[in-house]
Formats: C-alpha cells, structure tokens, sequence
C-alpha cells in the first residue's frame, strides 16, 4: 500500500463509501476532512445483487483499510450509504459479511449519506437522480422520503428511466411505420441492425448497461437537436419534479420562505440544459429553492464523526 508523504498532526482518520447502483467510491479523510485517498469500485446496490454488492464493497472498504493500516492511522470510523439497504433486514449481518463489524461503523442508505454530506443540521432536500432517483427531505431532525423503490416500480428521472424511454420510443417509431431519426440513431449507436435486435438488446442487459443509454439520449437531445430525443428529456424532468413537489409538500419545507435543494447523481450534475429543465419547472410551481454545490457524499462520513466529536466535547 501506499505511503502518505507527508505529516498528519494525530493518526485518527475515517472511512466513507457512497455505494450506489454502477459503482462504488471510497474515500480515506483526515480529522481535517481532507480528503487522503479515493477508491473506486463496481456497484453497491445490495437489494439487486447482494452477493456481488457485498464483494465490492469489500473490496474498496478493505483497500482503505489497508492502506491506513500502511500508515500507520487510526480508523476511528467507518460510514457506508448503500443503495438498497432500506430493504435489508438484517444490517448487522451486512456489517461482518463486507467485514467492518469489529469496527465503529454506521451503514444508511445512499440518499441519507447524500442529505447528509450536503445539507449537515440543517433542513434541505436533496434530488439523488443517478441510475435511479430517490428525493429526501429533512426538516426538523425529521427525514422524509420520495421514491427510491428500484427501476421496476419507479427511479422517475434516473438514468435508467431515460435510457428505457429511448427504448420506448423507439418502438413507438416503428409501430406507427415512421422512419425515424432516433430510432435509426439509436440503432446506429448501438451498432444493431434492426428493431427486432433492439428488443433482443434490452431484455439481454442489465441495469447499467440501459442506463448508459442516457448518454446517448443527452448528446442527441444537446448536441444533435434532435426533438425526439428533448421530448424525453421533458418527460424525464417533468416527473422528477413532480416526486421534488411531494416531497417538499411531504415535509412541508414548502411553507418555508426559503428551499434549499441540492441534486446529486451524474445525469442531473453533468448536463446543465437538464438541470436547467428542473430548475425551470420548480419555478413554474412557486417553490423558493436554491442550489447547494454537491461534494462528494462520501465525506458525511467526517461531518458526521467529527461532528458528533465537537458536539460532545471530545
């Protein structure tokens, strides 16, 4: 393992790892809140595949470990947010099968880690639209929740559901005998020759692999003007602001003169004109909302160590 090379004023250090449904990112901080060494891995959804999920993370948390151990520091604790963990019974035996029960540690789901590491003590809700989507509320100690119930049943405004409504439409297309610029572009992309091998394509992949198609979706709707390619964009924005405008409601943070609400997640962070499309609609809706600079979620792990250190005089 590697060696810092330079001086830390103690040795205490904490270990924070946003697991979510692509892929997994541990970090190794400071009592600072310096972030020491990041680590990536393969998805942490244990709810999809719990076996898998629990090796990666494994994995990552094991090579921090590992790597504050080389230098001699002290992991003082351990936090974890995993996607899925909502519907696991049994956190415990979560803990010792990725192997951080002997530990002080915590493990919450990946939205509570995300609220956590933006907002602190304060009331806000944050918009966690990556593979999925999932809108946390927190007023008054209180956290209030809107979605987060998988790519079957909901993760309105996620990746994945932008990907399938490509899909959609482009089966859509070919039902109503249109020869159209999506549904060709989308073909092309993924280098398929016809819509009977795109149905194949689907029901053959997995989760991320359809999320992916959100790529595509963007670069179309943004770059090439294609309007069939906009039009799901809308689509995924208007129902992403419907579960923002429940959850606010839901908490009540709407009778409040100010909302802060923070997005999180790569489709909502990486493409401005989506954003942009959200913010827009909010407004339409009267709701007072600001944005709050996402950082890395993973860092809740030292607000909240570190925070409950001050608070307790230590």
């Amino acid at each position: 393992m590697a060696a810092f090379f330079f001086e830390m004023e103690n040795k205490n250090c904490v270990i924070g790892l946003d697991c979510g449904g692509t892929h997994t990112e541990g970090y190794l901080y400071d009592d600072k809140g310096n972030s020491l060494q990041k680590i990536s891995g393969n998805s942490g959804n244990v709810l999809v595949d719990y076996r898998n999920s629990v090796k990666n993370i494994n994995s990552v948390v094991s090579k921090l470990i590992g790597l504050a151990d080389a230098n001699e520091l002290e992991v003082k604790f351990i936090m974890l947010g995993i996607a899925g963990l909502s519907f696991i019974d049994d956190k415990e035996r979560l803990a010792r099968d990725i192997g951080i029960d002997s530990y002080n540690c915590k493990l919450v789901n990946d939205a509570e880690l995300g609220l956590f590491s933006e907002f602190g003590d304060d009331d806000g809700c944050i918009v966690i639209a990556g593979t999925g989507s999932t809108i946390l509320s927190k007023k008054d100690d209180q956290i209030f929740r809107v979605g987060g119930w998988g790519h079957m049943l909901g993760d309105e405004g996620g990746a994945y559901f932008i990907g399938k409504q490509a899909f959609k439409v482009a089966l859509d297309e070919y039902d109503k005998g249109v020869n159209g610029i999506f549904k060709n572009n989308l073909l092309d992309y993924l280098k398929i020759e016809n819509i009977f091998e795109l149905v194949n394509y689907f029901y053959k992949a997995n989760k991320k692999e359809i999320a992916l198609i959100a790529e595509f979706v963007f670069r179309q709707a943004d770059k090439e003007n294609n309007i069939t390619a906009q039009k799901i964009i809308n689509i995924a924005a208007e129902e992403l602001t419907k579960q923002i405008r429940i959850s606010l409601e839901k908490s009540r943070l709407d009778e409040t003169q100010h909302v802060k609400v923070a997005f999180s997640g790569t489709p909502i962070e990486k493409n401005e004109n989506y954003r942009n499309l959200i913010i827009k609609k909010l407004d339409m809706r009267n709701i007072s909302f600001s944005l709050k600079k996402s950082e890395n979620n993973a860092v809740a792990a030292y607000k909240y160590y570190f925070g409950m250190e001050r608070k307790n005089g230590k």
